[in-house]
C-alpha cells in the first residue's frame, strides 16, 4: 500500500492510492504469470487457461492458495490409487507443475495427437514410471529470473504484513480499494513463494510416454500404465477410458472456489451481495452474500462434477452442458469482477471529492514503527 498507510501527516489523496494499487497489481500479475512460467502452465493449451488464469488472479487474487486447495484432494485421490510415488511427487503435484514432454512421437512413430493439441500435463494425472523427477542446474537466466522477482517479492509481502496489521486494529476503517490492494498484496506472495519453491530447489518433472523405451520411457501403447485415469475393457477387447476426475475442468474449479471466496471476504468487509455496496450487517445479508452464491456455484457445477465420475455412454450429453457452465460461469465472474471494481471506483469518489465525512480518510493518520523497515509503494 502507499507510504500514507503507515505515517501520515495529512489526508490521503488520490494519486496516492493509485500509486499504490497499480505498483501492486503490476508486481502481483509478474508474480502470477513467473509461477505459470516456472510450472509450465503457459504450455498447456486446454481452453486458453494460459489467458484466463491471469485475468481471473487480477480480479480475485486469492486464486493461487484456492487452485492448491482444489489440487488436495486430487493428491488424496493419487495416494489412494498409487501410495508410493514419495514426498517430492506430491508437494509438487499440489503445487501445480505441469510434466515437461520431449516427444510427442514414439520411438514406433505413433504420434500423440491429444496430448499434443492439449499442451502439457497436469502432474496430478500421472504417476511413475510416466512422470520421472528432473533437477534444473543453476544457470544466468534462472539467476537473472530469481533476482529480478525480488522486487515484486518485497513490495508484496511488505503490503501483506500492512493490510493483515492494519485489518486487525481495533476500528480501523479501510477503502474498499484498499482491501483490493491487500488481497492482492497476498495473493501474490503466495504466488510468488510457490515460485520461489521451485527455483530454489530446481524441481521439474519429464513426461516419458514417447520418450525411447531404451531411456526408461514407455511407448504410446502403454498409456494406461502411466496414467491415473481408470480403464476398463470393452466388448471386443478395446480399452476404453473411464474418467476419474477430469483435470482438465481443474482450472474451472478453481476459478469458482476463487470466486466464492472472494465474496465471503466482500461480507467480512461489510459489502453485500448483489451490488456489493456497504450496507449494515444483518442475517439476510450473511445469506445472500455467502451461502446464496456459494450454492448456486456448487449447483452450476454439476455437470462438470458429473463429466469427472460418469463413463462414456453420457460424454456427448455432460459435454454440452460442461460448455454452457463454463459460459455461466464466465458471465459470473464478469459480474463480480464489475461490480465490486464500480463499487470501488464510486466509493473512492466520494472520499477524494470529500461528498463524505472526511474523518473516513483522518483515520488512517497514524503513526507506525513498521514504517521504519516496511516501506512499500
Amino acid at each position: 500500500m502507499s507510504a500514507n498507510l503507515t505515517m501520515v501527516s495529512d489526508l490521503r489523496e488520490w494519486p496516492e492510492i493509485r500509486q499504490s494499487l497499480y505498483a501492486t497489481h503490476l508486481c502481483g500479475l509478474v508474480a502470477y504469470c513467473q509461477l505459470g512460467i516456472i510450472t509450465h502452465r503457459f504450455r498447456a493449451k486446454w481452453d486458453g487457461q494460459s489467458i484466463i488464469l491471469p485475468l481471473v488472479f487480477v480480479f480475485f487474487p486469492l486464486l493461487y492458495i484456492c487452485q492448491i486447495l482444489v489440487a488436495i484432494p486430487l493428491a488424496l485421490r493419487n495416494l489412494l490409487w498409487r501410495p508410493r510415488e514419495g514426498l517430492k511427487y506430491y508437494i509438487c503435484a499440489v503445487l501445480g507443475i505441469y510434466t515437461v514432454r520431449t516427444s510427442f512421437v514414439d520411438e514406433d512413430g505413433m504420434v500423440d495427437d491429444t496430448s499434443k493439441a492439449k499442451g502439457l500435463a497436469l502432474l496430478l494425472d500421472q504417476f511413475t514410471p510416466r512422470a520421472i523427477p528432473l533437477d534444473r542446474k543453476w544457470s544466468d537466466g534462472r539467476i537473472f529470473s530469481f533476482i529480478v522477482t525480488l522486487a515484486p517479492l518485497y513490495q508484496c509481502t511488505s503490503t501483506s504484513l500492512l493490510y493483515i496489521r492494519r485489518c486487525t486494529m481495533q476500528g480501523a476503517k479501510l477503502l474498499d480499494v484498499d482491501h483490493r490492494i491487500g488481497l492482492m498484496a497476498i495473493g501474490a506472495s503466495l504466488a510468488l513463494l510457490g515460485y520461489y519453491f521451485f527455483e530454489v530447489t530446481g524441481y521439474d518433472w519429464q513426461d516419458t510416454l514417447c520418450t525411447p523405451t531404451t531411456s526408461g520411457g514407455i511407448k504410446l501403447l502403454d498409456y494406461p500404465l502411466g496414467t491415473l485415469h481408470k480403464f476398463d475393457q470393452g466388448l471386443g477387447g478395446d480399452v476404453s477410458l473411464i474418467e476419474s476426475i477430469d483435470v482438465t475442468n481443474k482450472h474451472v474449479y478453481d476459478c469458482v472456489l476463487a470466486a466464492c471466496v472472494h465474496l465471503i471476504h466482500l461480507r467480512f468487509s461489510g459489502r453485500c451481495f448483489p451490488l456489493f455496496e456497504h450496507r449494515n450487517s444483518n442475517s439476510h445479508s450473511i445469506a445472500t452474500a455467502t451461502i446464496l452464491p456459494s450454492a448456486v456455484a456448487l449447483v452450476a457445477s454439476v455437470p462438470l462434477i458429473v463429466r469427472s465420475f460418469w463413463a462414456s455412454p453420457a460424454r456427448q450429453v455432460v459435454w454440452k452442458g460442461d460448455k454452457l457452465v463454463r459460459l455461466l460461469i464466465l458471465l459470473a465472474l464478469s459480474y463480480i469482477a464489475t461490480a465490486t471494481i464500480n463499487s470501488e471506483v464510486r466509493e473512492v469518489k466520494q472520499v477524494v471529492g470529500q461528498h463524505v465525512t472526511t474523518s473516513w480518510n483522518q483515520d488512517w493518520m497514524w503513526k507506525d514503527p513498521w514504517a521504519d523497515f516496511l516501506w512499500p509503494v
